[in-house]
Order: C-alpha cells, then sequence, then structure tokens
C-alpha cells in the first residue's frame, strides 16, 4: 500500500477480507487460539509484533450524537483531540478544512440524526466519519466496506473524496464489496482474497491478463 494510491481488498464474503485489513493495522491480538504469521513493514522498517500502524480507522458503523449538526459534530471531536495543541481558532480551521476536503460543505450544518431521527444521507454520514479519523492527519487510512449500504450515487461521491485524497498523498486501504465497474476502475491496485488466501496482488489494470492467463 504506497501513498498516492488506492488500494482495494476483495473477495467473496467470508473470504478474510477485513480479517486482513485488521491485521495489517495491528487490530488483530495474538492468542493461544489466534496465530499469526508474517512481517509488516512501515517505511522500509518492520514492525514488531500485534502493534497498531498510526492511522486512520473507519468501521462500518460509526456513532455520533444525532441532534449536533456535522460541524457541531467535527468541532466536538477536534476539541477532543487536538484541544490542548491547538488554539480554538487553529480548530475552527481545522473544522472547515475537513469539510471542504471530504465535500461536506452542504450538510454543515444540518444535524447527523439517527434511525429515529432524519439527519445527512448514509454517504454524508461516511463521508463523515472519515473526517472524524482524519482529524490529527494520518497518512494512512483504512476503511472496512465504505460503500456498504449506499446508492451508486452516494457511493460514487464517496470513492471520488477518498480519490481526491490519494491524489493530495494519502495511502488508502479499503474492503470493498460487489464495486460497479465505475468504483473499481478508481482504485490503483487490488488485492484479491479466496477462503483466506491470496489469488492476486497487483494493479487493477493487469487483473484481467493476470486472470486470462492463470485461470
Amino acid at each position: 500500500a504506497r501513498p498516492g494510491r488506492m488500494l482495494a481488498i476483495m473477495g467473496p464474503s467470508g473470504a478474510g477480507k477485513s480479517t486482513i485489513m485488521h491485521a495489517l493495522a495491528g487490530k488483530v491480538k495474538e492468542s493461544k487460539s489466534l496465530q499469526l504469521e508474517g512481517l509488516r513493514f512501515l517505511n522500509g522498517h518492520a514492525i514488531t509484533g500485534d502493534s497498531q500502524v498510526p492511522a486512520a480507522f473507519v468501521k462500518q458503523e460509526v456513532s455520533f450524537f444525532p441532534h449536533m449538526t456535522v460541524r457541531e459534530t467535527l468541532h466536538f471531536r477536534v476539541e477532543l483531540k487536538l484541544g490542548s495543541l491547538i488554539s480554538k481558532q487553529a480548530q475552527a480551521e481545522r473544522v472547515e478544512e475537513l469539510i471542504q476536503k471530504l465535500q461536506l460543505e452542504k450538510a454543515a450544518d444540518t444535524i447527523v440524526g439517527d434511525a429515529k431521527v432524519r439527519g445527512i444521507s448514509g454517504g454524508e454520514r461516511q463521508r463523515l466519519a472519515i473526517a472524524c479519523e482524519l482529524i490529527s492527519s494520518p497518512s494512512v487510512i483504512f476503511l472496512d466496506e465504505p460503500t456498504s449500504g449506499l446508492d451508486s450515487t452516494a457511493a460514487t461521491t464517496l470513492v471520488a473524496a477518498l480519490r481526491s485524497l490519494a491524489d493530495s498523498g494519502e495511502t488508502i486501504v479499503a474492503v470493498i464489496h460487489q464495486p460497479s465497474q465505475h468504483i473499481f476502475s478508481a482504485f490503483d491496485d487490488l488485492l484479491l482474497v479466496s477462503e483466506g488466501k491470496q489469488m492476486y496482488f497487483g494493479e487493477v489494470s493487469m487483473v484481467r491478463d493476470y486472470m486470462d492467463k492463470n485461470c
């Protein structure tokens, strides 16, 4: 997974996509019933044990205060993470930067909502979750099925926002399930897994030739 590129982890249901990503991020702990194998490297340096990669990790389900607006939610999260490190002015500037970066301008003053309270759309909610994880400016972003449950327009907008982040130098790693051709083509690299085993790893543009020659 390299800076400026988007890596998709794909495979059938139960193939181990999310488990692989959690293990890469250091969120799977070795125990008597679970053995981890392999090496992880960060900027060419080996990461020991199950230490976590300094990265953003966006889960499928993220909890928010439903009656807060998008802007208020980000202000709250920024103050929690950076309140003792930067001024109030810098906090406000960071919030506006995140709103623009994740294309949340139209939803900025709309309440987040939940199952009982009408609020922002599913795609906007997912982009807000990403914005919250970007507060500390991580260079690596892991996302677990970010387009799950979104319609084609919302999924396309979300992936376009991720593409923009990658183009600015971020490293994007995402588990993607049944993407459209348009969304799939937005990714640079692909890790294809089946039953916990690697079936393909390389550039998206080369996967068809690889399958034709080896399958």
